[in-house]
């Protein structure tokens, strides 16, 4: 992974992380946190493709 396609998925997990939040209308944490759980999930979603053969990004 490119630090570009780490960029990318920092970028999205910050913006699906805050459309989450708006959603629920529930605040765990601040924009960070939200952005760190959505970076983790994209990257254990990019390991479970690999995982599964499925093509990559």
């Amino acid at each position: 992974m490119s630090i570009l396609g780490i960029i990318l998925m920092i970028v999205i997990a910050a913006i699906s992380g805050a459309l989450g939040q708006a959603i629920v209308k529930y605040s765990l944490g601040g924009w960070l946190v939200t952005t760190g759980v959505g970076f983790v999930g994209a990257l254990i979603g990019y390991w479970l493709a690999g995982a599964l053969g499925l093509p990559s990004c």
